[in-house]
């Protein structure tokens, strides 16, 4: 459980190129850190955008509660959702994500964009769904992971990714698509 006064930390996995609405994140958190003060963001993901984006978060005075850490190697990317409180999947055009499989995995809750693979998994039960276009919505979903941490049960988070996500889940469904091709 979430002690109130600590730092809530939230982390964002993913290249930085304009499909994952970095400018987006960036401005909600500008606007959430005029009434709230006890987060912080890393993002952690290289791309084509990445000076831009810190640039720009230079720009909205936001370096006291983002880090941007750059490409990382992919097997130390569990340690910061092991840190994490709650991810954020702001993708746009997100598909199969595999840090969302990861995230539930550990049992994080999750605050992703309504579109594609995160709308086929987050419920109330793991996070929030809220439009990847809209800076009012990002802001509100955040303040209310923020408010709501204590709600989510990490282990019927992790229970869901090993249902949908775990190798014997894949080969039963494999199993059955067989099945059925069989009839």
């Amino acid at each position: 459980k979430k002690q109130q006064n600590c730092v809530v930390k939230i982390l964002f996995v993913g290249r930085q190129i304009p499909e994952r609405n970095t400018p987006i994140i960036l401005k909600a958190i500008k606007e959430i850190s005029k009434e709230f003060t006890n987060f912080h963001l890393d993002i952690v993901g290289g791309g084509s955008h990445l000076e831009q984006y810190e640039k720009l978060c230079n720009k909205l005075e936001l370096k006291k509660f983002v880090t941007f850490h750059g490409q990382v190697v992919r097997s130390n990317i569990i340690d910061y959702i092991h840190s994490a409180d709650f991810v954020l999947i702001p993708a746009g055009t997100e598909t199969q994500s595999v840090f969302l499989n990861e995230a539930m995995a550990c049992g994080k809750p999750i605050l992703a964009a309504n579109t594609g693979g995160p709308t086929e998994y987050v419920n109330e039960d793991i996070g929030i769904l809220i439009d990847p276009k809209n800076i009012d919505e990002w802001k509100n979903g955040i303040m209310s992971m923020i408010n709501k941490l204590n709600e989510f049960d990490p282990i019927k988070i992790s229970q869901t990714a090993r249902d949908n996500f775990s190798y014997i889940s894949i080969l039963k469904k494999y199993q059955e698509i067989y099945e059925n091709l069989k009839d």
